[in-house]
Formats: structure tokens, sequence, C-alpha cells
């Protein structure tokens, strides 16, 4: 087809096949108008425009060949053009109606994202809280991990980290404790029996040294990543990044996938790893006392009770030894701290 054929029937446009009409045409003062134009015979033009009108339910005939171009309406023949305005009404209140559902979902999604954000500040303002009142409260726990291997438990109780400490403040309490990392992997551990059978090791005794490899967000028991919980700060290079603005961040995160679908994480690895999320992110009811009265229907003590949790003291439960000392009253940032020999 060349620009002397009718775009409709492709026969030529001239006077024995009828009259030529111009479907739209470049507008050289619209630098947004196509740089090409449009003509073809007025009677297939006619045939085109009443086909879209009156076939099922009728559509606003459009250019056939630039489908987003609306026929002008002087361009479809005088027994159409009252039902053509009538569709083309009901297009535009269709459009408006679908702006107005694709607004009201876009709201709706920053809501729920919102709501993430809110339940995540409310959190950190309670350990905020208990910092400013000279009182420190589980708030992060450590996996540490050896060639893919739990081997401690750990919280920021064990190295007496605030919410307003830093993960270079971690990292640098983590590498004293040389003995502790070979202790527990073990005495006949390879990289502990190489290193034993080191005789320069034996003179003046000293226990291997280590590095930290990677350090990630994530949910123990296991030690690999979880892409939606990744964070977007580089934890393994940004040592002055604050706990503070960690726990807010896995908060939000470990929110939304609570939030959303399962399959957010049971598509990764582990199926049981959503399960083991609830329990980190969600209170649960743990202790029930009892009505005291008529008027008084009792209540329920909450708390974060998660298995993977390090062992905590009476003071850091509630009070009385009702729950678990693996229960917390804050739910706990998770990281997963692998450490190499060096």
């Amino acid at each position: 087809m060349t620009d002397n054929n009718c775009f409709i029937c492709w026969n030529p446009l001239t006077k024995e096949y009828g009259k030529k009409s111009i479907v739209h045409k470049y507008d050289k003062e619209n630098k947004n108008s196509e740089k090409w134009q449009h003509s073809c015979h007025e009677k297939c033009l006619n045939n085109w425009s009443k086909q879209c009108i009156t076939v099922g339910n009728g559509i606003y005939p459009k250019c056939p060949i630039c489908n987003d171009f609306k026929i002008p309406i002087n361009k479809i023949p005088k027994s159409l053009r009252e039902r053509a305005i009538e569709i083309l009404e009901e297009e535009d209140q269709e459009d408006e109606v679908q702006e107005e559902v694709q607004v009201q979902e876009e709201d709706e999604v920053q809501e729920e994202e919102d709501n993430e954000v809110i339940v995540a500040r409310q959190r950190l303002d309670i350990l905020d809280h208990y910092h400013r009142h000279n009182e420190n409260m589980p708030f992060l726990g450590i996996l540490i991990c050896c060639k893919g291997y739990p081997i401690i438990r750990a919280s920021n109780i064990s190295f007496n980290l605030t919410i307003n400490g830093t993960l270079g403040e971690l990292k640098a309490a983590l590498l004293t404790r040389n003995m502790a990392f070979y202790k527990s992997k073990g005495i006949f551990n390879f990289d502990n029996l190489a290193h034993n059978l080191n005789i320069h090791n034996w003179i003046n005794w000293t226990y291997p040294s280590y590095r930290i490899s990677d350090v990630h967000y994530g949910i123990p028991p296991y030690t690999s990543r979880f892409q939606p919980l990744d964070s977007a700060f580089n934890l393994n290079i940004n040592e002055n990044l604050t706990f503070a603005e960690m726990y807010l961040e896995y908060q939000i995160k470990a929110g939304t996938i609570i939030n959303a679908e399962p399959n957010l994480i049971n598509s990764e690895k582990k199926p049981e790893a959503y399960k083991k999320l609830k329990d980190i992110y969600l209170k649960k009811n743990l202790y029930y006392h009892g009505p005291t009265g008529p008027d008084d229907p009792g209540y329920y003590e909450r708390a974060y009770e998660n298995d993977e949790n390090p062992l905590f003291s009476d003071r850091y439960l509630y009070e009385n030894g009702r729950f678990t000392n693996k229960a917390t009253d804050a739910s706990l940032m998770w990281l997963m701290v692998h450490i190499d020999s060096v």
C-alpha cells in the first residue's frame, strides 16, 4: 500500500473509485502530531464507521491505522452521528471510572504500606522509650554462621548494645569472641583441627582468628538470604548504620511479607520460613488473667515467642516468669552474620 491507495480497500485514491477523504493529516504546528496523514475513500470510511458503531454494543470508530486517533465526528455519516456521540460519552465515562478505580487501588496499596511503616515506627518508639529510661531490652537476634551452618545464637543483650548502637560496634564486638567461635564449632571441626595441629599455635596458645564475610537480614534457623528481606543498605560496608535504622527497615519488610502472600517467602528455598517469620513479627496470647469479678472478663498478656530466640534471663521477661525464656516484649530484628577463619 502507498500514500496513493485507500488504506481500507487498497484501491487507488482516484475519482474512478470514489471521493477521497483525509482521516487525519500532519499538523506542522503541533510537535506531538504524527508525521504522516492517512487518506481513504469517503465511502470506505463511511462503511468502516457504520460497522464500528452498529456491530455488537458499538465502539467509537478510530483510524484503522492509528488506533489511538478517534475519527472526527464531522467525518462520520450524519445518520450515525447521534449514536456516535452517545458511544463517545459512554467510553469517556468508562475511562474516568477506570482511572478512579486505578487511583483507588494505588491509594489502598499506599495505605497498606503506610500501615506497615506506622507499626514499625511504633515498635521502634517503644524501644527508644526503654533506652531513654536507661533500660535495655532484646530487639536484635544474631545468628552466627560458619560455612552455612549456625554455630551461635546471640542478641544485643549479649554485647550490651542499645537501639542507638551501630553495625560497626556489633562487628567489633563479634571479633572479640574468637574463643566462643572456636568452642562452638567443636574441637573436631576441620578448621579447629588444622589450627590445633599447627605447632606455632601451641607454643603460645592462641585461638583462631576470624573475619566477617557477610551480614544480611534473615529468618532463623535458615542461614541463607531471602530476597524480600534484602536490605537497601549494604550491611557489609556500612559501619555507621544504626540499629534503629535497620530495625525500622526489617520490621517494614517483615510486615509487608506477612500482610501479603505467603508465597513471597515460601517460593524461596524453605517452605517453613513464612511460619518462622510470623513467630518473629506477630504477638501471641501467652498468659490469661482470669476475671476478678462479674464486670471483669479477664485479659491476655501477649508476647513474641520464637523457639529460635536465644535464652533470656528472667529480668527481660514478664513478671513472675509466666512466659518461656525465649519470649520477648519486642519483635526482634534478625541478622545472619557469616564468619570465616583467617
